[in-house]
């Protein structure tokens, strides 16, 4: 059976201040798509940012040369390039290691609390060290005072390019994806990291559908260290961060968000992966943002009929408006799909006898709709 694919996230029909499937980080420009200049090959790191944003310091920016020297890794080429920084090809000169390293760029070298959300992003991902999540390993700064990290060179494609080129995928091939992703998310929760960010863009796919997938969950730039205030959080006092279509409503919002807001956009992506599109669509970030907050999904076998319903009410219950109605763990979420893929009876019932998923039953009825109110006015988003 054929599925409608999901929305080109370039869509020259979808006008907005920013793009439903960018970034809203404020007070800083929101990222911009890493545009790769080698074939076949794309950094561990997708940055998004604004098309055709401009970078007033760019003069200070000079691209690393081939043989210049980033720590103890020497340049080869510059693979990438986006709004906060540039990537490399690099190699270790002695063991030959290849990997890339990610320069942030001049103007942001500058700027305390930006370097504090990369040092952040570093650290996070350090502290988790989780088979899939992408692998930074060393930090540094150029001698003109630029801040780069070192990390995994991964050769590939996002799993947005994958929806985008083939649309829906089957509840088999899609496990292969969403369960690892699961538990990589739940490995950043028990060291009390929230990513804030999940999306389609922000899973690297390696493999393929014949030989299996290999997932790695990348960019923890808006990661929050839930269990430290001062240090990642980079935004102003209610202001949502995050990516408007696949933002948890109390995210939307600006309120402080824990680790349940990754359980909401895991299972937006868990959506939109199985039916090739999302759950909300809207002709602006805030249109999109009080769906997530007022709306109700449409059921997810409505847009794929072959998924059974356990699977399908396993996601309803992770898009649940109120933060704890939804499952977790997340490794728990994993194995149920996991099992409503092998066809083994009915995990949602189970696990709701086993008291194995922290969720009251109610969560995997039909929703019903909440008294949430409208998104804060501070949605506060920069405009390019």
């Amino acid at each position: 059976m054929t599925h409608p694919k999901p929305p080109s996230p370039r869509d020259p029909a979808v006008p907005a201040d920013v793009g439903l499937d960018e970034t809203v980080a404020p007070p800083t420009p929101v990222p911009g798509a890493v545009r790769p200049t080698a074939p076949g090959v794309r950094p561990a790191h997708a940055e998004t940012a604004p098309l055709g944003a401009q970078d007033s310091l760019s003069g200070f920016d000079v691209a690393l040369a081939p043989g210049a020297e980033a720590g103890e890794y020497v340049i080869e080429a510059r693979i990438g390039e986006g709004a906060f920084g540039d990537v490399y090809r690099a190699s270790h000169p002695l063991i030959g290691k290849v990997v890339a390293v990610k320069v942030l760029k001049m103007r942001y070298s500058v700027d305390p609390e930006i370097v504090s959300r990369f040092v952040a992003e570093a650290r996070a991902v350090n502290t988790i060290q989780h088979p899939h999540i992408v692998d930074i390993f060393a930090f540094g700064a150029l001698p003109d005072g630029r801040q780069y990290y070192v990390m995994e060179l991964l050769e590939g494609r996002a799993l947005r390019d994958e929806l985008a080129a083939r649309g829906a995928l089957g509840l088999a091939e899609a496990v292969q994806i969403l369960a690892p992703i699961a538990e990589a998310l739940d490995a950043a929760h028990a060291h009390g990291i929230a990513h804030r960010d999940l999306k389609p863009d922000n899973i690297f796919l390696r493999g393929d559908a014949q030989r299996g997938w290999r997932p790695k969950l990348l960019d923890f730039g808006v990661a929050k260290l839930l269990h430290d205030d001062d240090v990642a959080h980079g935004t102003a006092t209610g202001a949502p961060v995050g990516t408007p279509a696949y933002m948890a409503p109390e995210q939307c919002l600006g309120r402080d968000v824990d680790t349940r807001a990754d359980l909401y956009a895991f299972g937006v992506v868990a959506y939109e992966v199985l039916g090739g599109a999302l759950p909300f669509t809207g002709t602006s970030a805030f249109e999109l943002m009080s769906q997530h907050i007022h709306a109700q999904a449409p059921r997810l076998d409505t847009l794929n009929p072959a998924l059974p319903d356990a699977a399908v009410r396993l996601i309803d219950a992770l898009l649940a408006k109120d933060p704890g109605d939804r499952p977790a763990p997340l490794t728990a979420v994993a194995d149920h799909l996991r099992a409503a893929a092998a066809g083994a009876g009915d995990p949602v019932r189970e696990v709701l006898s086993s008291g194995q998923l922290t969720v009251p039953r109610p969560a995997f009825a039909e929703p019903k709709p909440r008294g949430w109110p409208t998104p804060a006015v501070a949605f506060a988003v920069a405009a390019v």
